[in-house]
Parts: structure tokens; C-alpha cells; sequence
């Protein structure tokens, strides 16, 4: 009786329990095609562990929990999120200099930066005046708290890339997806690439610096004032691939001269000698006719200047003082392929050319050019009185249609009038913006500078560049600041203001720069002419003291009529070599 009781109460047990298992797994456990949790071995199971918990087996893919590794509960990408994966801030600090327009413009820039990259990185851009600049950048970047990203002028680049403060943009900006190098203008591009060791800068040298901006010099020229010295200012604006076309289609021969003349039978005068007087310029029916997308030869330049030079010997009715002014020689030496400094290569040493009698060829037209010696002459006897008959020391005489040097050029040029005024300003880019702002009373636009009647269209830019600190920690956030300063947002914006032209040809060829419902009418010049312009010589070695040893008698006792051209390199040429000694190319195992 027991026994039999025994085994009743064994089964029962045995159906409670067998029942409490297929109601958890639901599926006896003895099957063999399925877990103890009764869930198919070949679909998986998430509590065995070999299936997620959307149920699908470990050795598939899952789309949902792909999407959950990659967008979290707020519906950013987990990366991007900094609620589920907080992050410090990277910090970066830039430093740039210039006037309220460009702070004003660069505030906004870092602005919107910052709110693009809102909890990754915080630019913080420090303003600082032009005059402190220069040091106190130069303190910061020798000692470890200087700045991540900082401005760069093309004078102080080879000094500063040589203290090894500047770092190697090559590799950032070969996999950029933002910036074209074949896009930036390569007289920009080519001033921050240098090797400190050769002591030299040429094409595939290391790049320490992108361009921000380029700033060309042409010739401001004041358009009313040439209108009331009777010069037509309106009949012809072409350049000299424009020409042909241009004749044909209104039935004239004009010559690609940037000034010329046509006689009452109506003949072609050209310019070929500075005596040229005003009186034969203004015969009866003679017309004078400028063109200001062709650039003078130094003989036009000349002839048009004594036309707007209030002088008894010239023009006692012109409308202007002066009728031209330069400060900056480089466009005459060039125009002929000299330079004040060569690189020697046998000597291996620098040497100080600025006075240079050899000839040579134009390499486009074979035809022979003037020697720097003369180049430079003539530079210096635009401002010599004509009493002054020996500026070269083989009679050579002054024009006098310059002021001195060291005048107030842009003040004079605003001011107009025949008191003070200048009708032919050469400056930069940079004087657009002050033109700009504080119009003259005239109608004003540019042209090219002059150049050799046999030479080639030359002339100088400034620049400057946006490097990164290479003791900066934070060098690939910095390139990603310099890459959107010097990309179309950054550049874009900075063209607005007038002050310099874009890095980037594509976006100087269009209307955000050219704006042609604002004054220059002829801003297409700035574009020639960033093509042919390089910087001035303050940017040639690692720094100027080698300047110092001619510039100031130059600028002084040369061009203030005291001392001739001969006599000034016998004084300078060796003291000026001994310094250019000093930055020899170490000579290298």
C-alpha cells in the first residue's frame, strides 16, 4: 500500500516539474535541436549566449544592433554625442593682427567655426595691433606659451621657420578635401615653402605657412585728373590679348601701349623718349589716349606724369602737383630680370647684385632689356630735381615728377589738387579698403604697373600666411582651423572687405571679389598681377639686417640728391657682401 502511494506521488512530482519547465521553455528539454530554454541551436539563444537580444544568431549580422553602436539614445552619432561619451574640449588658441574691419571679419569666422565644431574645439582668437605683433609673437612662439595657430608675413617667414617655430603643412594639406593647392596662387604659395638649411626657397621645398590673402601693388591713378589735363581715360580699357578685337570691331589701329598718342591726321604716336615735352604732347589735334589694362613702358609713365605736374617746365595748368609716385624699386629691376641679391652657386654665398651693368635677353621676345645698373637709375631720377645732372655719374638727370621720398603717398593721393595731390599712386591692394572707406573727392582706379620697353610685366605682392605652432600639442585641430580660414568660407568672407585678394583663384575670378558695383571699375588688374608678383626683398633671407647696410643711404643721401649712383656702390657693394656672408649654405656631408 505504501509502495504503491510512493510511486504515485513520484509521478505527480514528475508532472509538476515537467510541466513548470515546458512552461518556461516551451519545449521539453529533451530535444535535441533546442537549448534547455527551448529556443532553436540554429536561430540562437540570447540567454545561452549565442544570440543578441533582437534574437538573431551571433554569427549573423544584426541591423538594429549595428544602429545602436552607432546612434545613441539621442539620436547623434555616438562619437559626435558628448551626453553618452563626454570629451574635453580641445582648446586652440589663434592670434592674428589688423584693423577693426578684419577683427570684426575674423571674429565672425571663428564664431561660426566654433558653433560647427560646438563641444570638440573652442578657437579663441586673440587681435593684436600691428606695432606689438611682430615681438610679442616672436616671445611667445621661443617660450612654450605662444599661440596654436598665429599669423605669419612673408617678411618675418624665413626667420621664423629657420627658429623652427613654424611646422610642415605638406601631408596636411596633401589629403585635404577642403583646400586645392593648384587653386592658390602660386606667388603666394611659393613664399612659404623654404629650406632653412640651403638657405633658399624653391618649388618643393617644405610649405610652413598657407596664404591668407595677397596683396598686389598697381597704380592707383586719380581719373578725373587725367580727364582735366585732357587725357581720354574713357575710349579704350582692354588687355593686349583683347586688342585685335578691339580695333577690328571699331575700325582702329591703336598699339598695345598702356599711353599714347594720335596726331590730327590720325597717326599713332608712340612714346619712345622720357625728353618728350608736354608742349608736343598737346599740339593742336593731337589726342592723348590711355589704356589702363596694358601697362605703360617707363617712357609712357613719364610723358603721362609731366602732363599732370604742376611745373613751370611741365604743366604750369595741370590739376595735381605730382603727377607719379613709388616708393619700391622692385617692378623696375625686375622688368628686366635683375634683382639686388643672386645666389651664387659656385661661390655657394649670396651676393649683392643691386647694381648690376649686365644685359639681358627678354626670354619671351629675345629682345635685349636695360641692366639693373639702369633700371634702378631710372627708379632713383623720378624724384631727382632736374639740376641734378649726374645720377648715375654719367650725366644722367633727374624728372622731378615724384615727391620725396618718405611722403604721406596715400594722404596726397586722397587729398588731390594742385597744392599737394599725386595723380599716379603705386601702393597695394590694402589701399582699396582705405580708398573705400574714406572716399576722395575724384574718380580714381588702377592700372598695371610700368615696366621696360623690352621687359616683362613685374612687380611686388605682401602676404601673410597661417601657420601652426610646432610645439602646439593640438597640431591636427589647428590644421582643421587654418584649412576652413584658408578655404572658400574663410576666403569668401575675408573678400568682402576689400583689403587683400583671395588665396584662391577660382573665388578671385568671381564677383566676391571683383564686386563691380564698387570702385576699382578695373579690378581685374589685381588678378594679372598676383600672377607675375612675388614679395619684396625683406622676405629673401632669414631676416634684413643685410638690408640695413644700403637701404638708408639709399633712402636718404642717393635719393635726396647728394651722393650719384657710382659712387653709392663703390661705398656699399663689399660692406653688403661681407653681411650677405653671413647666411651661407653650410656646406653639407
Amino acid at each position: 500500500m505504501r509502495k504503491t502511494f510512493f510511486r504515485i506521488a513520484l509521478c505527480a512530482l514528475a508532472v509538476v516539474l515537467s510541466v513548470g519547465c515546458m512552461s518556461a521553455c516551451k519545449t521539453p528539454v529533451a530535444a535535441e535541436n533546442f537549448c534547455v530554454h527551448g529556443k532553436s541551436i540554429v536561430d540562437g539563444c540570447y540567454e545561452c549566449g549565442t544570440a543578441c537580444k533582437h534574437g538573431i544568431h551571433l554569427d549573423r549580422a544584426c541591423a538594429e544592433c549595428e544602429r545602436e553602436a552607432t546612434y545613441c539614445e539621442h539620436g547623434l552619432p555616438r562619437v559626435d554625442c558628448r551626453i553618452c561619451t563626454p570629451l574635453e574640449v580641445a582648446k586652440i588658441n589663434f592670434w592674428g593682427w589688423g584693423d577693426a574691419t578684419e577683427s570684426e571679419v575674423f571674429t565672425e569666422l571663428v564664431r561660426k567655426f566654433n558653433e560647427e565644431y560646438r563641444g570638440v574645439v573652442e578657437v579663441v582668437y586673440s587681435n593684436k595691433s600691428q606695432a606689438e605683433y611682430e615681438q610679442t609673437t616672436h616671445i611667445a612662439l621661443a617660450g612654450r606659451s605662444g599661440p596654436d595657430v598665429f599669423y605669419i608675413g612673408d617678411g618675418d617667414a624665413k626667420q621664423w621657420i629657420t627658429q623652427g617655430y613654424a611646422s610642415p603643412l605638406d601631408d596636411y594639406l596633401a589629403t585635404s578635401t577642403i583646400v586645392d593647392p593648384d587653386d592658390i596662387w602660386d606667388s603666394a604659395l611659393q613664399r612659404y615653402r623654404y629650406d632653412p638649411l640651403a638657405v633658399q626657397s624653391r618649388p618643393g621645398d617644405p610649405l610652413y605657412a598657407l596664404p591668407k590673402d595677397i596683396g598686389p601693388t598697381v597704380i592707383y591713378y586719380n581719373r578725373t585728373a587725367m580727364q582735366n589735363a585732357d587725357v581720354d581715360v574713357s575710349e579704350i580699357s582692354v588687355f593686349e590679348e583683347e586688342l585685335a578685337a578691339y580695333n577690328t570691331a571699331n575700325s582702329k589701329n591703336y598699339p598695345a601701349r598702356g599711353f599714347f598718342l594720335v596726331n590730327g591726321a590720325g597717326n599713332i604716336v608712340t612714346v619712345e623718349d622720357m625728353n618728350v615735352t608736354v608742349a608736343s604732347m598737346k599740339a593742336a589735334g593731337m589726342k592723348r589716349i590711355f589704356n589702363n589694362r596694358i601697362p605703360m613702358t617707363w617712357e609712357e609713365t613719364v610723358a603721362l606724369s609731366k602732363l599732370l605736374t604742376r611745373d613751370n617746365a611741365y604743366n604750369s595748368q595741370a590739376p595735381t602737383r605730382w603727377g607719379y609716385y613709388t616708393e619700391w624699386w622692385f617692378n623696375y629691376g625686375w622688368s628686366v630680370g635683375g634683382n639686388c641679391v643672386k645666389f651664387d652657386e659656385n661661390d655657394n654665398v649670396w651676393k649683392f647684385t643691386l647694381g648690376d651693368r649686365t644685359q639681358l635677353r627678354n626670354p619671351q621676345t629675345n629682345q635685349l632689356m636695360p641692366s639693373q645698373f639702369d633700371a634702378f637709375a631710372h627708379f632713383v631720377q623720378l624724384s631727382q630735381p632736374r639740376t641734378n645732372t649726374n645720377i648715375d655719374g654719367n650725366g644722367m638727370s633727374g624728372l622731378a615728377i615724384t615727391p620725396p621720398p618718405q611722403s604721406d603717398k596715400v594722404g596726397r593721393f586722397r587729398a588731390g589738387g594742385a597744392s599737394n595731390g599725386i595723380a599716379m599712386l603705386v601702393d597695394g591692394r590694402w589701399t582699396t579698403a582705405v580708398l573705400r572707406r574714406t572716399p576722395p573727392a575724384f574718380d580714381w582706379d588702377v592700372a598695371p604697373l610700368p615696366r621696360a620697353a623690352t621687359g616683362v610685366e613685374a612687380g611686388h605682392s605682401g602676404s601673410v600666411g597661417l601657420a601652426i605652432n610646432s610645439k602646439s600639442v593640438l597640431k591636427n585641430t589647428s590644421w582643421k582651423l587654418i584649412e576652413y580660414l584658408a578655404g572658400p568660407e574663410g576666403q569668401t568672407a575675408q573678400s568682402l572687405t576689400g583689403f587683400n585678394i583671395p588665396n584662391q583663384k577660382s573665388i578671385a575670378n568671381s564677383e566676391v571679389f571683383l564686386q563691380s558695383d564698387q570702385k576699382p571699375a578695373n579690378a581685374a588688374i589685381f588678378l594679372r598681377a598676383a600672377e607675375v608678383q612675388g614679395p619684396g626683398d625683406w622676405a629673401f633671407l632669414p631676416d634684413d639686417s643685410w638690408i640695413e647696410y644700403w637701404a638708408p643711404t639709399l633712402n636718404t643721401t642717393v635719393r635726396g640728391g647728394t651722393m650719384d649712383l657710382t659712387t653709392f656702390f663703390n661705398t656699399v657693394q663689399d660692406a653688403t657682401n661681407v653681411a650677405l656672408a653671413r647666411y651661407q649654405t653650410p656646406t653639407l656631408a
